[in-house]
């Protein structure tokens, strides 16, 4: 397992006491007044029980929802300011997303489901072999390259969903339970693939429950009842 490393003194994420609270009878509150400063290329592994409020950090995180209030900056700049136009692309071109359903294309090759992140951040054609190529064999899937997604095994699969997310060398990784479809040797070269992201300054977010995770992170967070209650450095 990796070590602490040194990280960029530059954040990258600020949440400013941020609430999210869905307009349910009676209304339920999933985070209340969370503060967070996440540096660039840090690791975070986020647990807490289920409930506590981690899918919605995520789903906040990665613009995917809006905050009922607080503030959340990103790279210095207001995401609130930001048209709707302007999130989705930064969502689209500089975010990887890796969730428990991996939303593999079972009608698309494994090959053909990399492919599409990149055409996504507009890699060049011929880079996109190479760069496919790469990121398979990191996670030892070179060899099932051509095998149509439905054809794939749930870890197979999840692997895919992996390999997709981290091709583009995003600037923020956010990945919930990557590792829970996974055989120890599998979620070992993950955690691998995730570490040579890290070193070239992707911020990684992982929500789980498996403690090696917590382990392997710079810092784990603790939720509970929407709340953090726990910033623990490695």
């Amino acid at each position: 397992m990796s070590h602490p490393r040194r990280v960029t003194a530059s954040p990258v994420l600020q949440l400013t006491g941020i609430t999210k609270t869905y307009p349910t009878r009676p209304p339920v509150t999933a985070l209340a007044g969370v503060d967070l400063t996440v540096q660039v290329g840090e690791r975070l592994a986020v647990v807490g029980r289920s409930g506590s409020g981690k899918s919605t950090l995520l789903n906040i995180l990665g613009l995917l929802d809006e905050c009922s209030s607080g503030r959340y900056e990103l790279a210095g700049s207001d995401t609130s300011t930001m048209s709707a136009a302007a999130r989705d692309r930064l969502r689209a071109e500089r975010f990887g997303f890796v969730f428990q359903d991996s939303h593999v294309l079972g009608h698309r090759t494994v090959a053909e489901n990399i492919a599409l992140k990149l055409a996504i951040t507009r890699t060049p054609r011929r880079e996109r072999p190479a760069r496919i190529t790469e990121v398979l064999e990191k996670v030892g899937l070179d060899h099932r390259r051509e095998a149509l997604g439905r054809l794939l095994s749930g870890g197979e699969r999840q692997r895919v969903a992996i390999a997709r997310a981290v091709v583009s060398d995003p600037d923020l990784l956010l990945a919930d339970e990557p590792t829970g479809n996974l055989d120890a040797d599998s979620s070992t070269a993950v955690l691998d693939v995730f570490d040579l992201l890290a070193r070239r300054g992707t911020t990684v977010v992982v929500i789980t429950h498996d403690l090696r995770i917590a382990g392997w992170a710079d810092r784990a967070l603790i939720l509970d009842g929407g709340r953090l209650v726990a910033d623990h450095a490695a």
